[in-house]
């Protein structure tokens, strides 16, 4: 199958575009002039890149024939610091309707948008995909409106929707600004981390693990043939207390830094317990890799990679 990628050299992106490219797919990845972050995809003779930004999306179809399923990465103001820009956000929506619009000049079958579980707002118990949604940040309403009306828009265009809610992702290549970032570099140096109580439910899914699962639910319901146009949750099934996970890495880093739970007094904790019922009944016998494994493979790729200078602990 042909793919078409935007926000290709992504956390994500990068790692569906890789995972496709080894099943031997095509690949079209769309990228900014000059970024640092093209290593990130690998080198292949099913790759071709075209270099745009995504606010010239539609120049695409002046480029590209045809493919068979266009998948959107593409999003400015995902750091937390751009997370509450009304302005920012509303251009993504903008922006993301004239790819759905690019993918139906494509004659592409499927769009399948990388949605948020911040499109589900604050809850306290289980999160199915039809659980009500009551987004509070600028980024998870813009996220939201982008299902309400990219989902329509795709449904007058004929095309499959696939609306992707990816709840916590971690992993090699990771921004260093989360909290397993965070936990990782500091453990391994020996420094103290200053952390909330940690006391809410959360969910941790591996990088590998989440582009496979994207990957292999997208194929099955293209080989399916049926119309599709609905949210899948993308995440783990292991959800348990956040003092638990990192309490885990400590003991996997055999670290011997102080952990201040407390510290940091948040608003109001938020709780992830993602339901993957939906999902894992498209994608039969998905083996997930157990959190030991992915938090040993990260914290290996950011020593080889240079990210943190280790001067003590551990």
């Amino acid at each position: 199958m042909k793919y078409v990628i935007t926000g290709a050299t992504s956390f994500l992106g990068s790692a569906v575009a890789n995972l496709l490219l080894e099943r031997g797919d095509e690949v079209l990845a769309v990228c900014r002039a000059g970024s640092p972050k093209l290593k990130n995809i690998n080198e292949s003779d099913n790759l071709s890149i075209v270099y745009s930004d995504f606010d010239q999306i539609t120049h695409l179809s002046g480029i590209v024939e045809r493919a068979d399923i266009f998948m959107n990465f593409a999003w400015v103001g995902t750091s937390h610091a751009l997370r509450d820009s009304a302005e920012i956000h509303k251009s993504n929506v903008i922006n993301t309707l004239h790819a759905i619009e690019t993918a139906s000049r494509l004659k592409c079958h499927y769009f399948v948008e990388a949605g948020s579980q911040a499109e589900y707002g604050f809850h306290d118990s289980g999160i199915n995909e039809k659980s009500f949604c009551s987004p509070v940040s600028e980024y998870g309403k813009a996220k939201y409106e982008v299902w309400e009306k990219g989902s329509k828009l795709a449904s007058g265009l004929g095309i499959n929707y696939i609306h992707l809610r990816i709840f916590s992702v971690y992993g090699e290549c990771d921004h260093d600004t989360t909290l397993i970032s965070q936990c990782i570099k500091n453990m391994l140096c020996g420094e103290a981390l200053l952390l909330s109580d940690c006391t809410q439910y959360w969910n941790y899914l591996y990088r590998w693990d989440a582009a496979k699962l994207i990957c292999n639910l997208v194929e099955k319901l293209y080989k399916d043939c049926k119309p599709v146009c609905g949210v899948y949750n993308i995440a783990s099934t292991d959800t348990r207390v956040l003092k638990e996970f990192v309490e885990e890495i400590k003991k996997q880093l055999n670290s011997s830094s102080i952990l201040d739970y407390g510290a940091i007094k948040p608003v109001r904790l938020l709780s992830l317990q993602p339901s993957m019922q939906k999902t894992l009944s498209v994608v039969d016998d998905f083996e997930f890799t157990p959190f030991f494994e992915g938090i040993c493979r990260t914290a290996m790729y950011m020593k080889n990679h240079m990210l943190i200078n280790i001067n003590g602990g551990g």
